[in-house]
């Protein structure tokens, strides 16, 4: 008579079923965390500007995907904590978040997919950050592969994608290429006019490409202006981050009455006036 595991063996966990149930293995996924209810808080936390409740939920998050051998989740912890660390200024956390995310990538075989080609940018936008512009282009060549492949050509993440893109071939001196990413997303970020938010930060973009020709300057920073001021654009805590960045580029053209009212705007809406 021929035994089967099952006739003999003592089941290894009870949850489980199948092999799992007898031959439990140690280096198995465990379970997974709640990646969509913790970006949920995390949104909440920088929403507030509060960066070190961000950080705590983050680095809790980050031991339970490792205590349950949840790499996916790791990975989606990974990617939101190199923008924490980068915003913060804190280089080497951000490249070593940038580092064991693009590891992970590796080890799970997922970079073809476009949920990881945010994760390539967000790595690429850290190693741009800083002062690693050359680490960060085969980054945002791989993203713009992945979404080529998969997306429409007008759709909205080609805009941020070519943003960031052009920033790191401006940082590489690469002038005309810098010039033509920017024109590539400035095309897709003015299909709609939700979408004017993004655009201004292009137009600002291209400005700091034509500092010294102030007419050219000039025309870009009333544009970006008129974008931020288009009726259509929701006031909320996006615009909010956009008019708080966007506010020391019109400062350093000179626009200084531009800058303090975009301040004021950002100002307004994150004490919920």
């Amino acid at each position: 008579m021929n035994l089967d595991a099952f006739d003999y063996k003592e089941p290894a966990c009870p949850l489980c079923s199948g092999k799992e149930f007898y031959d439990y293995d140690p280096a198995a996924q465990q379970g997974s965390i709640p990646v969509a209810q913790i970006i949920a808080k995390i949104d909440g936390a920088l929403n507030r500007e509060d960066y070190g409740e961000a950080k705590r939920i983050l680095y809790y998050w980050l031991a339970e995907a490792k205590q349950l051998r949840d790499l996916r989740g790791q990975l989606a912890v990974y990617s939101e904590l190199m923008g924490l660390h980068r915003k913060n200024g804190e280089e080497d956390e951000a490249l070593a978040a940038a580092q064991n995310g693009l590891q992970i990538i590796e080890a799970l075989g997922v970079g073809h997919l476009v949920s990881t080609a945010t994760v390539f940018i967000n790595a690429a936008t850290v190693y741009k950050t800083f002062d690693r512009a050359q680490q960060a282009l085969p980054l945002y060549e791989k993203a713009e592969k992945i979404y080529k492949e998969n997306l429409n050509e007008t759709d909205a993440l080609f805009g941020a994608l070519y943003n960031n893109m052009g920033l790191a071939l401006a940082d590489l001196d690469r002038r005309e290429d810098a010039l033509a990413s920017f024109e590539k997303a400035l095309k897709v970020m003015t299909v709609s006019p939700e979408r004017a938010p993004e655009a201004a930060i292009t137009c600002l973009n291209i400005a700091d490409l034509f500092f010294g020709d102030d007419e050219k300057a000039d025309e870009l920073i009333q544009r970006a202006y008129a974008l931020l001021s288009e009726p259509a654009v929701k006031h909320d805590s996006y615009y909010a981050f956009v008019c708080k960045k966007c506010a020391p580029a019109f400062g350093a053209h000179g626009y200084f009455l531009m800058a303090k009212e975009l301040e004021t705007k950002a100002e307004k809406i994150y004490a919920g006036a």
